[in-house]
């Protein structure tokens, strides 16, 4: 392993004045005095008692060598909070493979407490029996909450734990107690409330571990234990906050929760910088949240399952969590619902600049949400994501669900069944909710989105929206709004296929705003085929939206390009060409204009619009457009009026950059 910034802070330390330097080599005496090389210790127990019965600064050093240990090893350290006063054992090399440290599977090798380092050592098959400990190292107290313990450079492995309370096979970190640039691997948890790696218990202090590997640990034979983590835990009253920062979790698998890590993470916790790669579990292959407050930066979810059927490959929130994510990336998980994200059980997300991209699921490629959940999504991206429901996303019908998307990416993704980028409430829930009220379904919002080149087999080429119970329809629309639709496509045979670009079936009056519905297509062998760009059926709103050059198995068809079904359909200040037939809601009585809009370049994806444009200057103006963007960034409002579709014009040194 490689040595980092803090181990040679160590050797700094190490390099000070000690009350006394001991010495421990294969060949010693036990009998001897300790305090040199010529007379040094012969087995660790002798060492460390020697070392652990002095009220001042120590350090042993271990001299290249396998020892064993007879019986769990306890140092109590210095009450100290100034680590340069810690008691110090380690490597004479500093690395760890020269200085190994192992026991007969009968009981836990190392206890650490108060002010204690311990520097370039092998751990190896240790046991934890009892709750509170390792089965290789415990590092720090709950009563030392400020004295530093920290193991650097170390390796943990061949450790396990076999007892059913809070403990881990590899390390449990407590109170102040640090994990540095370390290995934890091959390390296992049998009917444990635990994890097999690492426990942080955040009861008390700041439990860190940074730049470590843990890799290869598995929990089995978890039954109904609430934490069976098979990389790493964290748990406890919270009255601490953890920190995993610069870390790996890979190969880490577990029969219950949380095949990374199971997290119920303390107020103002951090997990920065660190991957999940190929773990498994029950539910939340990478990492399982729960009932946990705390924030994730610039960390990667790669190739994590789930096997339940349903829940979170690569994260699973649950529990009233409240988690924010921000610049991380989730590709290649795989889930029965929410391959890289599931978010449940009035949790709350925020997810700002990540990127979701070859994930997979039945519902949900990349996220799906239910259960009164909330999910807030800014510039982020959905690539290459697959489901049967929601190539991308999928989002269930429950009272009190919100979500959001603001500036995000949805390209690529495919659906088998409905909604080729996000499927919204596609469940026909009819029925009364708990108390006996009509709940009122979720509600939602797309800003500033573009959608491309999705592909759904039945309906919903980019966007599917369900809510068919009417008796719901007082409740907060879907709202689309300032987005592009373009180049998406429902494509296969069967009997009914709608909506190449979106498909809306609602009484709740979703609100189509400001978009670009464009080059979308249906094609199918099937002889019902509608809404090329927009099919609507029930309710729904258009304004200041553009609707055009959507084709029918490649041809351009008016009378299909936008269908709907009821009698509630209002249309303002909107572009539909070629002119719908029959259902025409684009008149000119509401403002709207059935003439070409004029894109700039519409084969190559340029869909601003050029100066002799009837959609430029004339859609309406709308509060929400005060200080607001189109979906290039530019002010929403420039020059005489705001224009229809999602795209304004370029203003550069006071001239406005058009297209002729």
């Amino acid at each position: 392993m490689k040595k980092l910034l803090v181990i040679s802070a160590a050797v700094v330390m190490v390099g000070s004045t000690h009350a006394t330097t001991y010495y421990l080599k294969p060949d010693g005496d036990d009998s001897a005095a300790g305090t040199s090389e010529s007379a040094a210790f012969k087995t660790i127990n002798k060492a460390i008692s020697q070392v652990h019965a002095k009220d001042s600064k120590d350090e042993l050093v271990i001299l290249p060598g396998k020892y064993a240990a007879t019986g769990t090893l306890s140092m109590a350290g210095q009450y100290t909070s100034n680590l340069a006063n810690a008691d110090i054992i380690r490597s004479s090399t500093g690395n760890p493979v020269d200085a190994v440290i192992y026991g007969d599977g009968t009981f836990n090798l190392l206890n650490l407490a108060r002010c204690v380092m311990i520097e370039g050592i092998t751990f190896s098959n240790g046991v934890a029996t009892t709750t509170g400990i390792g089965g290789g190292v415990r590092v720090g107290s709950s009563t030392e909450t400020t004295a530093p313990v920290v193991l650097t450079n170390c390796v943990i492995t061949c450790c396990r734990a076999t007892c059913t309370g809070k403990t881990a096979g590899g390390a449990y970190v407590f109170g102040a107690g640090k994990i540095i640039d370390c290995l934890v691997e091959n390390c296992s948890a049998i009917n444990g409330d635990g994890a097999a790696g690492v426990f942080l218990n955040n009861s008390y202090g700041n439990a860190t571990v940074e730049r470590t590997i843990i890799r290869n640990c598995s929990a089995t034979d978890c039954g109904e234990q609430e934490i069976c983590a098979g990389g790493i835990a964290s748990a406890g009253g919270k009255g601490g906050s953890e920190r995993i920062v610069d870390c790996v979790i890979s190969n880490c698998t577990t029969t219950g929760k949380g095949g990374g890590a199971y997290l119920s993470l303390g107020p103002s916790a951090l997990v920065s910088g660190s991957t999940f790669a190929l773990c498994h579990a029950l539910r939340g292959g990478g990492v399982l949240v729960w009932d946990g407050t705390g924030t994730f930066e610039n960390c990667s979810f790669n190739g994590n399952s789930s096997s339940n059927g349903d829940n979170g490959g690569g994260m699973l929130l649950a529990d009233t969590s409240r988690v924010s994510l921000n610049d991380c990336s989730f590709s290649g998980n795989v889930a029965g619902k929410g391959g890289a994200v599931y978010c449940t059980s009035q949790s709350r997300v925020s997810v700002t600049g990540c990127d979701f991209s070859s994930n997979n699921a039945d519902d949900g490629g990349a996220f799906y949400m239910m259960l009164m959940a909330s999910a807030s999504l800014s510039n982020c991206t959905f690539t290459l994501n697959r489901s049967g429901y929601g190539g991308a996303a999928a989002f269930e019908q429950d009272e009190g669900s919100y979500f959001a998307f603001t500036n995000c990416i949805f390209a690529s993704n495919v659906s088998t069944k409905y909604g080729g980028a996000v499927s919204c409430g596609r469940a026909n829930y009819s029925t009364s909710g708990a108390d006996g009220s009509n709940p009122k379904g979720m509600y939602g919002e797309f800003y500033g989105c573009a959608f491309t080149n999705n592909v759904a087999s039945d309906c919903g080429g980019a966007l599917f929206h369900r809510e068919n119970n009417s008796s719901r329809n007082s409740g907060t629309p879907l709202i689309l709004r300032n987005s592009l639709f373009a180049y998406n496509r429902v494509s296969t045979s069967g009997y009914y296929h709608c909506g190449g670009g979106i498909y809306l079936l609602s009484y709740d009056k979703p609100v189509v705003d400001a978009c670009t519905i464009t080059c979308n297509d249906v094609t199918s062998g099937g002889s019902n085929q509608f809404g090329a760009g927009l099919y609507n059926r029930w309710s729904c709103s258009v304004i200041n939206t553009i609707i055009a050059g959507n084709t029918m198995n490649g041809v351009s068809e008016g009378a299909n390009d936008w269908f709907r079904s009821g009698t509630t359909v209002t249309a303002s200040h909107s572009c539909a060409y070629p002119a719908p037939s029959p259902y025409n809601q684009f008149t000119a009585a509401n403002g709207c204009v059935n003439a070409n809009p004029k894109f700039a370049d519409s084969v190559n994806g340029d869909f601003l619009l050029r100066s002799s444009s009837p959609c430029k200057d004339t859609a309406l103006l709308e509060p929400w457009m005060a200080n607001a963007f189109d979906i290039a960034g530019n002010a929403r409002v420039m020059g005489k009026g705001p224009n229809m579709g999602c795209y304004e014009f370029v203003v550069l040194n006071g001239m406005v950059i058009m297209f002729q």
